[in-house]
C-alpha cells in the first residue's frame, strides 16, 4: 500500500492545479491585510487572517480530492489498477490517505504562511495594533472595511 501512496502523491505534485491552489491561498491569504491596510483600520487580527486561508483549505482539499479519482477514469489507469495485486479497498484507503498527508502538509503552510503575513504585516505599519485573541472577520467588519475603503478611493 505504501507505493499505492507514493504514485498518488506523486501525481498530485505533478499537477499544476495542486500548486496553483496552494498560490491561491497564499494570494487570498494576502487580501485580508491589504483591504485593513487600505481602510485605514487600526486593528489587524492574526485569526482574520488564518480564518481566510482555512476557508480556502478546505476548498483546496475538496477538489483535490474529487480530481485524484475522476483522473484514473480520465486517463483510463482505473482498470490497470483495478487489475493489479491490490484490491479495491486497498485502493481507496491509499487515496484517503493520500488526502489525509496533502492536508497536513497545506495545515503546515497555512501555519506558515499567516505567520509570515503576521509578522511582516508588524514590520511594514508602525501605527497599527496587531491582535492574536480576535474573533474572525464577520460580515459587520467585512462590510465596514469595504464602505471605508470605498470612501477612501472615491
Amino acid at each position: 500500500m505504501g507505493t499505492l501512496v507514493k504514485n498518488e502523491l506523486f501525481k498530485l505534485r505533478k499537477k499544476s492545479s495542486t500548486w496553483i491552489m496552494i498560490l491561491l491561498m497564499f494570494v487570498i491569504m494576502l487580501l485580508g491585510p491589504i483591504l485593513t491596510i487600505l481602510s485605514g483600520s487600526e486593528v489587524m487580527s492574526y485569526t482574520a487572517i488564518s480564518s481566510a486561508g482555512a476557508l480556502w483549505l478546505v476548498v483546496t482539499l475538496i477538489s483535490s480530492a474529487g480530481s485524484i479519482l475522476s483522473m484514473e477514469y480520465e486517463y483510463g489507469t482505473i482498470k490497470e489498477l483495478f487489475a493489479s495485486k491490490y484490491s479495491r479497498g486497498k485502493i481507496l484507503i491509499s487515496k484517503w490517505f493520500t488526502i489525509f498527508i496533502y492536508s497536513i502538509i497545506l495545515n503546515i503552510l497555512l501555519v506558515v504562511y499567516t505567520g509570515i503575513i503576521y509578522y511582516a504585516g508588524r514590520l511594514l505599519t508602525t501605527n497599527m495594533s496587531f491582535t492574536w485573541s480576535e474573533n474572525a472577520i464577520s460580515g459587520e467588519t467585512v462590510t465596514t472595511m469595504t464602505e471605508s475603503f470605498f470612501k477612501n478611493v472615491s
